[in-house]
């Protein structure tokens, strides 16, 4: 015969949860203890409040966890933080066992998950700082895949790389031994994962694409996981068209796929690919409507389309539905289109306090400063958005282009020797003199790619400041990209050397009227 609290459990396990809560409102009557699962049930049920309201009167752990949820929720963050700390610090009583089958829904103390939470919290909170030591704390002790995802995209991996050393390929061998390959995957995902942050593997396309083909078998599962993290760094390392055809693969694979495709409507935003945009965000509408990555596509969809009035809703939209710094990073640019500079800062720096790496966010700083003719912070918050980001190539060039237009040729030859040489020395010699130098060997090592052209574009209007006519020249002969930017450069030559023919005929007259 079924008890009254295996039927209570069974309505919870099928989500009947008006059915859960009255039968466990009648049960109340006969053990006041049973108010801690009435609050579970309300929570889990989506009534915050009341479930609230009725945890804020118990001091149990189960209690205390739930009511932190419940605060999360609602997002009254500051209040879960604290209680969550107090968790921590086992301020609260164990709770009394029910000897029965509610005894399973009784929560032991967990560090390393409660670390977790609070390190979301954190996060959301603007204190990422602080957030990042807990999501140490509950990867080293359980190697939570979420903390550890949150390391990683802070680069907090510098010591822990040696302890995940010895990179081998479980993979081939999982029909061998079933039970190693099921306990060793998680781990085998890291070290992957990590292996692809290393130095400039990332950039490595042959590396990247044998990588993904390792997980080609885990779709749906661990290889969406995998396909949309990896494409994520792929684009921001400023490889867009990798990026995109990742992303394309993650879709064709798994169709309803929604971890990155905010990200993806970036990538889909920067190709250009004003139809591929549209179709994601169709179907992102049609298979995940209260997603804030969805909203987040929309904003970038209607972004492109240049209705910047839809576009700030929908990544406000995204903000309400889910707090999360690349919406916030967005709904930046935006207002910058809009000449909201004073905004678009706000955004910007409310982004940094939720990721401290966020070289899109210090770029965007650097752009309100820039527009604002405030060059000193303009110029900080971009090497700020190049330390954290020194890989991605087309961050490098926009930067390059500010320092173009206002006339400091020292820093885009430092850059151009970072970029192309890899020396990051300082140089105090003269411009001239280290121009000369550096140009024969930055032109025999030069790798033609769009990007890597548009920057060498750039080194023009020094050459020509310098008086190297011709080595601006070589550089127009070498580049294949024919755009605005390449046919500006060209006439600034042109006209450069008409006026050395008009100086040269001027001269010549001068003298030949002393000589009369």
């Amino acid at each position: 015969m079924i008890t009254f609290e295996s039927k209570i459990l069974l309505l919870r396990k099928y989500k009947s949860y008006y059915n859960a809560i009255f039968l466990t409102s009648a049960l109340l009557q006969t053990n006041p203890n049973y108010i801690t699962i009435l609050g579970i049930l309300y929570y889990e049920s989506g009534q915050f409040s009341q479930a609230l309201n009725i945890l804020q009167s118990l001091s149990t752990t189960t209690s205390k966890y739930y009511e932190s949820l419940c605060l999360y929720n609602l997002r009254e963050y500051s209040k879960a933080i604290e209680i969550l700390q107090n968790l921590i610090s086992n301020n609260f009583k164990l709770d009394t066992p029910f000897n029965s089958e509610f005894d399973s829904l009784i929560l032991p103390v967990n560090p390393e998950i409660v670390s977790e939470l609070l390190g979301m919290l954190l996060t959301l909170n603007g204190e990422r700082e602080k957030s990042l030591s807990y999501f140490q704390k509950a990867f080293y002790t359980s190697e939570l895949p979420y903390s550890f995802q949150e390391l990683l995209s802070e680069n907090k991996f510098s010591d822990i790389t040696k302890e995940l050393k010895g990179f081998s390929d479980c993979f081939s061998n999982e029909s061998s031994n079933k039970i190693f390959f099921a306990n060793n995957i998680c781990r085998k995902y890291f070290e992957h994962r990590l292996y692809l942050k290393t130095g400039s593997n990332i950039k490595n396309s042959k590396l990247v694409n044998s990588m993904v083909k390792k997980y080609s078998k885990f779709f749906p599962g661990l290889g969406s996981f995998f396909l949309a993290e990896v494409a994520k760094d792929v684009f921001e390392s400023g490889l867009t068209e990798l990026s995109q055809k990742l992303f394309e693969e993650l879709r064709r694979r798994d169709h309803t796929a929604i971890q990155n495709m905010d990200v993806f409507s970036t990538v889909l935003w920067h190709s250009k690919d004003i139809s591929g945009l549209g179709i994601l965000c169709r179907e992102l509408i049609r298979s995940n409507p209260m997603s804030y990555a969805t909203w987040t596509s929309l904003g970038n969809y209607f972004s492109f389309k240049g209705d910047h009035h839809r576009a700030t809703l929908c990544f406000k939209r995204s903000i309400f539905i889910s707090k999360n710094y690349y919406a916030y990073t967005l709904l930046g640019h935006e207002c910058i289109l809009k000449n909201e500079y004073q905004l678009a800062l706000r955004n910007f720096l409310g982004s940094c306090k939720m990721f401290i790496h966020n070289f899109n966010a210090a770029f965007g700083c650097g752009m309100v400063y820039s527009k604002t003719d405030k060059i000193d912070n303009a110029e900080f918050f971009f090497k700020k958005a190049i330390a954290f980001n020194s890989k991605n190539t087309l961050l490098r060039l926009l930067i390059l282009q500010f320092y173009n237009r206002c006339s400091l040729y020292g820093r885009i030859v430092e850059n151009i020797r970072d970029i192309f040489l890899g020396q990051k020395e300082y140089d105090s010699r003269d411009l001239g003199i280290i121009l000369k130098e550096i140009f024969p060997v930055m032109i025999s090592k030069f790798k033609s790619t769009e990007t890597n052209e548009l920057i060498l574009l750039e080194m023009v209007d020094v050459l020509l400041h310098y008086q190297m006519e011709e080595e601006a020249k070589t550089i127009i002969d070498m580049v294949k990209t024919r755009g605005r930017i390449y046919f500006s450069k060209k006439t600034l030559i042109d006209n450069r050397k008409n006026d050395n023919k008009k100086e040269d005929f001027d001269s010549t007259t001068f003298f030949s009227d002393e000589v009369c």
